[in-house]
């Protein structure tokens, strides 16, 4: 009796397994159409404007703050409501969202299908891959940014500089976002690597179904790789704590920020050096409806 159920229940695992299988299968295979996209000089145009905008805007306030100069009177003409420290952050969201669509205008194949919110994934986007010597170049880009926004500004507190508490704001806000973009770039490189090393090997349905959501459609490598680098980013602000009014990283928190840094950054490298089992080629994306 008990290797009847036991035969059963294989089976039954076995015609679940398959109707998964053909499932996936399915929505993979969904006819797609080609469309072309528009040309993306445009879009460098407008975000190249809006992100030397927004660098003024944000050189301004380092150094008017770095002078001991509150940032609330520079901009004596913007409501109390609004936040001072937040200016910058419009110009560069508008902007990272042009130079984006930029260049995938320029790298990408764009194929669209009719939306299925069952199986979702109505627009792929089949990337051409950077070398990764161009990626590492790229990562220096937030590098530079966040050594800037943090480290110079500990090193003129640490010989003597007298800034306001805004400079601090700035540095924690504006350091953890470019320490973040560097992880994001840092974990594509080992996403690169691990594609480039990548063996073909045989993986059920319900994990190709997983990899496909978390990293073909929700990029869930990057999330962790810019946590993992904003708060290990800010970390050396802790060194900025000279007085007792001066306290943008309290340095009894940074064994708990680095372990919680460094457990996201190990995640992040798990996830891009298993993202190649959803199946799916190297700078493929789909959207998640």
């Amino acid at each position: 009796m008990g290797s009847r159920k036991s035969a059963r229940a294989k089976q039954s695992a076995a015609q679940r397994a398959a109707r998964r299988a053909r499932t996936e299968a399915a929505i993979r295979g969904r006819e797609t159409t080609a469309r072309r996209m528009p040309h993306p000089l445009p879009f460098f145009l407008v975000g190249g404007v809006l992100v030397v905008v927004a660098i003024v805007i944000l050189a301004m306030m380092v150094d008017y703050s770095l002078r001991g100069g509150y940032i609330d009177k520079m901009f004596p003409t913007v409501s109390a409501k609004e936040s001072r420290l937040s200016l910058p952050i419009g110009p560069l969201m508008f902007a990272g969202c042009a130079l984006f669509l930029g260049e995938m205008f320029r790298r990408g194949r764009w194929e669209f299908r009719d939306i299925e919110l069952r199986t979702a994934g109505m627009t792929t986007l089949r990337v051409r891959a950077l070398p990764v010597w161009v990626l590492t170049l790229w990562s220096l880009v937030p590098f530079a940014a966040w050594a800037i926004l943090v480290v110079v500004p500990v090193a003129f507190v640490r010989q003597g500089s007298d800034p306001s508490e805004d400079l601090w704001r700035i540095s924690t806000v504006y350091g953890f976002i470019s320490a973040g973009f560097w992880g994001i770039v840092v974990v594509s490189i080992v996403k690169r690597m691990s594609y480039a090393r990548a063996k073909a090997s045989t993986v059920g349905a319900g994990e190709l179904r997983f990899w496909r959501i978390a990293s073909v459609q929700w990029r869930i490598e990057s999330w962790f790789g810019f946590l993992a680098g904003g708060l290990a980013g800010v970390l050396p602000l802790a060194l900025a704590n000279v007085r007792e009014t001066t306290t943008p990283v309290e340095p009894d928190a940074v064994p708990t920020v680095a372990l919680i840094a460094t457990a996201l950054a190990i995640i992040a490298v798990a996830l891009a050096v298993a993202s190649p089992r959803s199946g799916y080629a190297e700078g493929v994306a789909e959207s998640v409806i």
